[in-house]
């Protein structure tokens, strides 16, 4: 799937921007200064990047230098402002589903279940199940 930071950005819920301040996720703007810094590293870490090519990113990108272990600490730290994203998400912004005439006296649920693996020396293993609830 190739999305364009963009893309996704325009999916968001309004306000994340000043979520991302008041839930904590950005308190000083030390090295990381916007919301939008944070999410890419974070997708990038989400997506499979070690914590070495995170933090490295950061400094290709422009960000600043930041290691990993720094980054840990804001990824953990942006925990809240995640779940702030993924509670005020709107499902009509993301559900394009069309139900097919047998299913339209009926409430479809979209429901996703993934299991995501870290690298590194210490393995975890993440579950995320995610649903959206479409009205039609």
């Amino acid at each position: 799937m190739d999305i364009k930071i963009e893309e996704l950005i325009k999916l968001l819920p309004e306000g994340y921007q000043q979520a991302c301040y008041e839930t904590k996720a950005i308190e000083r703007k030390r090295t990381v200064q916007t919301p939008g810094e944070l999410l890419v590293m974070c997708l990038y870490y989400i997506y499979g990047a070690s914590l070495v090519e995170t933090s490295q990113l950061a400094g290709m990108n422009g960000t600043g230098k930041m290691s990993d272990v720094a980054f840990m600490k804001r990824f953990t730290k942006s925990n809240a402002w995640f779940q702030w994203i993924t509670g005020n998400i709107k499902a009509e912004k993301m559900c394009h589903y069309q139900k097919p005439e047998l299913l339209k006296k009926y409430n479809v649920t979209a429901i996703d279940a993934s299991d995501v693996y870290t690298k590194g020396a210490v393995k975890q293993a993440w579950h995320l199940h995610y649903a959206l609830i479409c009205f039609h």
